[in-house]
């Protein structure tokens, strides 16, 4: 599965609307929760691949 962003995306949503209706979360408290979880997350998936140049480097001389 090659564009599996949409699908984690329309998933987010889905829970996002349940957790609102079935288990009565408020919405603000969903946003908050939402924003301190999303930097941690943010940070290990945009560091993924921070450290292969190095290997490149390495591997070039």
């Amino acid at each position: 599965m090659k564009h599996k962003w949409p699908y984690l995306c329309a998933a987010g949503i889905i829970a996002a609307i349940s957790a609102v209706t079935v288990f009565k979360i408020p919405p603000g408290n969903l946003l908050f929760y939402g924003a301190l979880l999303a930097c941690p997350l943010l940070h290990i998936f945009m560091m993924k691949n921070h450290h292969s140049g190095h290997d490149q480097k390495k591997s070039q001389k």
